[in-house]
Parts: structure tokens; C-alpha cells; sequence
């Protein structure tokens, strides 16, 4: 294998890749070196850049680049296959003993309860690398850019108040991806199945890990496939719901001024853009204050989100009586501790205006101009549900909707899901060795199993599904095919 590998490689390469074989530490090694400087000319880039760059710039970028050099290589030592990727050969080392190995660093200690284990997956990274990843992802360079270009526009007037809106949102981009980060390791091994286990690497400042998640188990059932439970960081949340603004805010500016510019008013913007100023904007203002304003500060800051595939399908017109009456469809919750119940209810008035003046703003003619209906409401156990019933497509278990309680607000596809959860909700205690942060369970066994009832239902009912011959013969021509393909994913137990 490594002969046919070597030959491949070796095979009409290119002048520039530089072919070495090396004995290191009793293995022998197959290199393939490329050096930048071989590679990057400084007058193609100096004709590449010119437009855009200083030459002065352009050579600084070039004597960075051309002092690079990447080894790729593999090769055979003590029996193990090792394949390397490196500045150099001379960064492939060995350890002369266990206590000088890579695996004596303090990053592999928690792997202490895989002794005696034989992984066949280990990675590990420095605290210094996961840094200087996070230092490279510099989201504010955008609005850097954009300030820059702002400020050479003279087409659209006065840009000073847009560019101090960039400036600032540029430093909240930095500020929302500012983090400390920890050396990572991670390993993978056969126990029960595979498992992997990991710890460290970049921290994630959005989540708040300073309590025990109180939702976390407990809410699960049979069915459910997915179930999330985080906690949020309330300073985070903060800072993005305000670059939201400003982003809102910015994008807002410049199309208005571009679109009472002259080539604006050419293409007919400025009337559209009246019109969205004058009948939609008020309606978006008003909703984005009650949902950050009252519905947003009136619950917390844990939340769940639980999916199932325990909904009973409507009868969508169109979807045969056989598979409408025994199909099952996922449905979905998300669910909030209240903190204020006053203010949900608040935001609730504020909402189903803002909502029915915005349909009608939409400019439509008066026989298709969409109306929204009063919401129905039911209770149950102090959970009050409001939602929009329509005719043949919604059902108890397919129901858009929002319940509240003196505890709890949920925002759901399924009114019966929400009742099922505050029921387990009222019995569930909390745990004080309960994880912190953001925990996720994915569950693929309910989606073979469901998935395979569905191929049954459809090859039962192929002539229904499918009128067109062609249509039907190439479905039950691939049946057995999607059915092997479900029965292997049975091995994917969860996550």
C-alpha cells in the first residue's frame, strides 16, 4: 500500500515539491516538502496586487509567505502506519521514554479512566493554538472594511452618524468572540459502542455555567429524539441583541439614503422605501420592542427544547386517507422558566397589533389581503394555551402555539406536547450535580423506527402515493435499498 501511495505521488510532481526519504528512530519515512519561495514569485503577486496594495505591502506579504514551507509525509515505525504533516521532517520527534511522550503532558490526565482501554482516536491541542485560532477570527475586521468604504461615498450625503454606528458595531463583534481557551485532548475507544470523550479547547462565553441546569433530564420520553437544555449568558445575549440593532439599524440608513439618492429614485426604490418607513416600519419597531422589551425580560435565562416524533399527522389535503390516519410527524418545544408573568402578558397585547397592522400593511389587493384572526385559547392545569386553528391542517398535536403558566412559557408546535411537559415539569427536581452549560442527547433509535414505519405505510400504499407508474416503479425499485440502509443505522445508537 505504501509503494502504490509513493508511486502515486511521485508521479509526474511537480518541480517544486521537493521528494525526501528519511530514517528516523529506526522508521522510515517518505517526505514530500514544498517551499513557498519556490512556489510565489514577487512580480506575479506585485501583478496580482497592484491594484490593490502598496508595493511596499506587497513585499512584506511576500517575504512572510515565501519563509513557509509545509512537509507531508508517512512511512512505517515499530509496526504502526504513521502518516505526519509538518513545517519540516525535523518536527517528526519520538520520545525515548513514556515520561518524556506527549502523553505525560497534564492535557492527557483526564484520560486516566480509559486505562487499559486501546484507542484508536487521540487528539490534543495547546491552550497557545486554541488562542491564537479564537485571535484569528476577527468578525470586526468586516465592519473595518465597511467603515472604510463608507467613508469614501459621497452619493448618499453626510455618512458620519452610519460610520460611528459601524465603529460601534464592529467592537461589539470583538467583544462577542473574545473567550479563554484551555489546552484540548480528546480520545476515542470501543465501550458500549463508541465512545469519545474530550476536554477544553475554545470556551463558549455565550453560555452561563454558573448553576446547575434545573430542566436537564427528566423531560425526555420514549420518542423524543432531540433534547437540548442550556443556560444563556445574560451579559452575552445583551451585547448580541444589540449588534442586532445596529446591524437593523445600519442596513436601514443605507438603504434609505440610497434609495433618495438620484440612481435610487432611477430604479423606483425611494417609493417602495416609503412605503415600508410609513406603513411596515412602525408595526417591525413595535414587535421587536415588546419581544425584547417585555416577552424577552419576562423569562429567564435556562431554556429546553424537546422533539419528538409522537404527533399525529393531519389530514393535509392532498395526503392520502392511509397515511394521514396511521403517520406520525415530529413536533417541537422549547420551554422557558417565567419571571414575570406581567410582562409576558404585556408583550402579548403589544404583539397582536403590531402583528395585524403588519399583514395589512403588506401591499396586496383588498380581496387577498391576509387577516389575522383572533387567537383561540384553552387551559389546562393553570396552562393557558393561545393559538390559531385552521381548518383540516392543524390539530391538538399539530398546532403552532404559546402557553404560559405561573411558571413556565413555552413556544411549541403541539399544544399535547406542552401540556405533557408541564405535567413533568411540576414533579421535576431539581439536581445539584446536574450539568452546566449546554447539554445536547440525540436519539437516532425513534427515527429508524419511525422512518421505517413510514417506508412501510408507503409501500403499502405505493399506488396512492405515487399515480405516476414510472414515479412508483422507481420508489419499490430502491425499497430494499432504503430499508438495508435504516436497519444499519440501528447501530448509531445516540449522542
Amino acid at each position: 500500500m505504501l509503494a502504490e501511495w509513493d508511486s502515486t505521488m511521485s508521479e509526474g510532481m511537480p518541480p517544486f515539491v521537493q521528494k525526501s526519504e528519511k530514517e528516523i528512530d529506526g522508521g522510515k519515512f517518505v517526505a514530500f516538502t514544498i517551499k513557498a519561495q519556490d512556489v510565489i514569485s514577487l512580480d506575479d503577486l506585485k501583478e496580482s496586487l497592484a491594484e490593490d496594495l502598496p508595493v511596499e505591502k506587497i513585499e512584506k506579504l511576500h517575504a512572510v509567505m515565501a519563509s513557509k514551507q509545509l512537509a507531508i509525509g508517512f512511512g512505517v515505525r515499530k509496526e504502526s502506519l504513521m502518516l505526519f504533516l509538518a513545517p519540516s521532517t525535523d518536527a517528526l520527534k519520538f520520545a525515548a521514554s513514556p515520561a518524556e511522550s506527549m502523553a505525560a503532558r497534564p492535557e492527557f490526565e483526564f484520560l486516566a479512566e480509559a486505562k487499559g482501554k486501546s484507542p484508536f482516536f487521540v487528539a490534543m491541542s495547546t491552550a497557545q493554538i486554541n488562542g491564537n485560532l479564537r485571535a484569528g477570527v476577527d468578525n470586526g475586521y468586516y465592519a473595518d472594511v465597511l467603515e472604510e468604504v463608507l467613508g469614501k461615498i459621497t452619493a448618499m450625503g453626510d455618512l458620519r452618524d452610519v460610520i460611528a454606528l459601524v465603529n460601534k458595531a464592529g467592537s461589539t463583534m470583538r467583544d462577542l468572540t473574545k473567550g479563554t481557551d484551555t489546552a484540548f485532548c480528546g480520545a476515542g475507544w470501543m465501550e458500549n459502542g463508541v465512545r469519545f470523550e474530550a476536554l477544553g479547547g475554545a470556551d463558549s462565553p455565550d453560555l452561563d455555567g454558573t448553576q446547575p441546569l434545573a430542566f436537564a433530564g427528566g423531560l425526555a420520553s420514549e420518542d423524543t429524539v432531540l433534547s437540548v437544555h442550556s443556560r444563556v449568558n445574560p451579559v452575552y445575549t445583551e451585547k448580541a441583541l444589540d449588534l442586532l440593532e445596529d446591524l437593523s439599524e445600519i442596513a436601514y440608513e443605507l438603504g434609505h439614503r440610497y434609495a433618495a439618492s438620484e440612481p435610487g429614485k432611477e430604479k423606483g426604490m425611494n417609493e417602495q422605501f416609503v412605503l415600508f418607513r410609513d406603513k411596515m416600519l412602525p408595526h417591525v419597531s413595535a414587535l421587536w420592542k415588546s419581544l425584547r422589551g417585555q416577552v424577552g425580560k419576562g423569562v429567564g435565562q435556562e431554556s429546553a427544547m424537546i422533539m419528538d416524533l409522537g404527533a399525529a399527522m393531519p389530514k393535509f389535503p392532498g395526503v392520502p386517507e392511509a397515511l394521514a390516519s396511521k403517520g406520525r410527524i415530529p413536533r417541537i418545544a422549547v420551554v422557558y422558566p417565567v419571571t414575570d408573568r406581567a410582562k409576558l402578558q404585556d408583550g402579548w397585547k403589544a404583539m397582536q397589533p403590531a402583528l395585524k397592522g403588519l399583514l395589512e400593511a403588506i401591499p396586496m389587493p383588498e380581496d387577498k389581503k391576509l387577516n389575522l384572526p383572533d387567537a383561540f385559547t384553552s387551559e389546562k392545569d393553570g396552562l393557558k394555551t393561545y393559538f390559531y386553528g385552521f381548518s383540516g391542517i392543524t390539530n391538538d398535536d399539530f398546532m403552532p402555539s404559546v402557553s404560559v403558566s405561573d411558571k413556565f412559557f413555552f413556544i411549541s408546535s403541539s399544544k399535547n406536547l406542552s401540556e405533557m411537559l408541564v405535567s413533568k415539569l411540576a414533579t421535576l427536581q431539581p439536581k445539584p450535580d446536574a450539568p452546566r452549560g449546554l447539554t445536547l442527547d440525540l436519539r437516532i433509535a425513534p427515527v429508524v423506527t419511525t422512518s421505517l414505519e413510514w417506508l412501510d405505510l408507503v409501500k403499502a400504499n405505493a399506488q396512492a402515493v405515487f399515480p405516476a407508474e414510472s414515479a412508483r416503479e422507481e420508489f419499490l425499485g430502491n425499497e430494499a435499498d432504503i430499508r438495508k440502509g435504516l436497519e444499519w443505522a440501528k447501530a448509531f445508537d445516540g449522542m
